[in-house]
């Protein structure tokens, strides 16, 4: 049995076939390069992309968290600095 799935990239040609038991669904290697089981050959493509999504967003809240340690860190020293300097001055 063979079928088409649409895809961006135009249409993708395949084979649904049984082995040992199990459905397999095998795409053209030239297409997608990946054999995948029936069951997953219609998330794959999502997954794919929501995973590159949670990446992107995790290196987004990484930097947010490097930027706000900085940024207390300058206001401490800043504080440190100010402080005895301060004291002098009113002194």
């Amino acid at each position: 049995m063979a079928w088409v799935m649409r895809t961006k990239k135009g249409p993708v040609r395949s084979r649904i076939s049984r082995h040992n038991g199990e459905l397999r669904t095998q795409v053209d290697s030239y297409q997608l390069g990946i054999t995948l089981t029936s069951k997953r050959a219609m998330v794959w493509e999502s997954e794919r992309r929501e995973s590159g999504q949670i990446e992107r967003g995790a290196e987004a809240l990484l930097m947010l968290a490097v930027i706000c340690c900085v940024g207390l860190a300058i206001e401490i020293l800043a504080c440190m600095l100010m402080g005895p300097l301060l004291c002098y001055l009113m002194g």
